[in-house]
């Protein structure tokens, strides 16, 4: 992975004088505000009731063909929205992306009851892209009725232990099935119970738990989200200890001890320097593109700019907001804190330096 170290060396020089100019190397596409799950800890499906019409304004197919051009081997790209699967071409985006950028990892983050949709479009892009390795990522807060407690939606639970089945038959070897935990002031208490039932009777290929916070991305600002108390603490903990008895290899491995950096980090309260914005960018559904998820840094909407991606993150509006940043901000959101981790040099060359030869 000589060629990733070699991008972490100018992140850090882009970082403290501005130069050599370098694309990020992980991409955020938020494809869709639409969701059809009502959660406690954010307010996407709000937005998307207040505003019906914003899926008729969301990026074409062809948009994004015309933004994938900007990009050259990218190494991770995460897909969210709202709900990602419920756009109909999603697909068909994955499929444009592969064949202009070449991503080396994808992660596609879903409420996981969509369960035929999921299924389709999965294998679809698993066979047309069989040189990424696809990360399908399946939320879940709780066990049973406590799930559809925090989700808002009643038997998701159920529908995600179907899709969960579902995946694991004749799934392809570039494809690996994750967890997805949110840490928040509704389930704190039970993360331990939590952990335990995903390890022992899900048996994912990754399970994350992320700290729950206030994203202007998630219309949730107004939202108590954040767990307190003791709880979160002996929650971390207990995570920080069963990961560092269960090695993994590859790929899973570098997760793995990710993760325990990110737990730690949160304990302590103490994060490395950040790096979004240069290392990490956001493409939000109706095309403008953020340099933060959890802040409201627009540098510019691709729509604007003929969909060169370059035009926007290299412009003087940009360079802007990463000199504010610098000085004032800081996040818990894991995907922007892996990036953040990876870009410290030190660090990069303890936990990265060969872990990707999977």
């Amino acid at each position: 992975m000589i060629d990733v170290m070699g991008k972490i060396m100018m992140y850090n020089t882009y970082r403290s004088v501005g130069m050599p100019k370098v694309l990020p190397m992980a991409v955020t596409l938020s494809v869709t505000d639409r969701c059809n799950s009502r959660c406690k800890t954010c307010n996407v499906w709000k937005a998307y009731i207040k505003n019906p019409g914003a899926a008729k304004e969301e990026l074409t197919l062809e948009e994004y063909k015309r933004t994938f051009s900007s990009f050259r081997n990218l190494l991770w790209v995460t897909i969210t929205g709202g709900e990602p699967f419920m756009r109909p071409d999603l697909k068909d985006i994955v499929v444009s992306l592969y064949g202009a950028a070449k991503p080396r990892f994808l992660t596609i983050a879903t409420n996981g009851t969509l369960t035929k949709k999921i299924l389709r479009d999965v294998s679809y892009i698993a066979k047309r892209c069989p040189d990424m390795k696809i990360f399908v990522n399946i939320s879940l807060d709780g066990i049973g009725h406590d799930h559809d407690r925090i989700r808002g939606m009643k038997g998701n639970f159920k529908k995600v232990l179907k899709t969960l089945s579902e995946l694991r038959k004749d799934k392809p070897k570039n494809v690996f099935i994750g967890i997805n935990s949110v840490i928040s002031r509704h389930n704190a208490s039970n993360i331990r119970e939590l952990y335990e039932f995903v390890a022992n009777d899900i048996k994912p290929d990754s399970h994350i738990f992320e700290l729950a916070e206030r994203r202007a991305k998630l219309y949730n600002l107004k939202l108590g989200v954040r767990p307190k108390g003791n709880a979160y603490r002996e929650a971390l903990l207990y995570l920080i200890s069963e990961i560092e008895k269960n090695k993994k290899t590859g790929v899973l491995d570098l997760m793995n001890k990710l993760r325990v950096s990110y737990y730690s980090s949160l304990l302590a309260g103490k994060f490395p320097h950040g790096f979004e914005g240069i290392a990490s960018g956001y493409i939000m559904p109706r095309g403008e593109v953020w340099l933060s998820y959890s802040k409201k840094h627009v540098a510019g909407n691709l729509r604007d700019f003929d969909f060169d991606f370059k035009k926007i993150w290299f412009s003087d509006k940009a360079n802007s907001i990463r000199k504010k940043m610098r000085g004032s901000y800081s996040t818990t959101l894991v995907n922007a804190y892996y990036v953040n981790a990876s870009c410290n040099f030190l660090y990069a060359i303890r936990t990265i330096l060969g872990a990707f030869e999977v």
